[in-house]
């Protein structure tokens, strides 16, 4: 093979590598990553655990049953991290897609507050706002876990 073409093909493929071996990724369609999640759930969390584990009260499933009430770590990411090491906290209540015993995403957990005007609901982030096909910073929880309930087939 010609030097002069060995050398650019080499740098190519080494770009290629260091980029591929990198622990960026793109997180998929917010209705893709809803088909995939095992479980959505409302819930009360109770206790992070030393391990940052977070330990759930179910108050509701919006996709599937039987969701863990213990998540261990997390599905989709670079790292496997529990949920305390993402923010979520004890005493909060969040809407959470979950895989199995894990989150889906390090950030597929929405905190769930009350409104002076006692509504409840979720405030997102631009990121998530785009994610979810939302133009508002604030969606109501009824709206929110209408989003999170997988559509029935036609």
């Amino acid at each position: 093979m010609n030097t002069r073409l060995a050398i650019p093909f080499a740098v190519a493929a080494f770009v290629a590598l260091v980029g591929s071996a990198s622990g960026d990724y793109i997180m998929g369609e917010f209705r893709g990553c809803l088909t995939t999640a095992t479980h959505v759930v409302d819930a009360n969390v109770t206790a992070i655990t030393k391990e940052r584990h977070a330990r759930l009260e179910v108050l509701r499933h919006i996709k599937g049953t039987n969701a863990p009430t213990l998540i261990t770590g997390t599905a989709l990411s670079c790292t496997h991290e529990p949920p305390g090491a993402f923010g979520m906290q004890a005493g909060k209540r969040y809407i959470i897609m979950l895989r199995d015993a894990r989150l889906f995403e390090e950030t597929t957990f929405f905190e769930i507050t009350k409104r002076e005007d006692g509504s409840f609901g979720c405030r997102l982030s631009d990121f998530h706002q785009k994610w979810l096909g939302v133009s508002n910073a604030w969606v109501k929880l009824d709206e929110m876990t209408t989003m999170m309930t997988p559509q029935k087939q036609k």
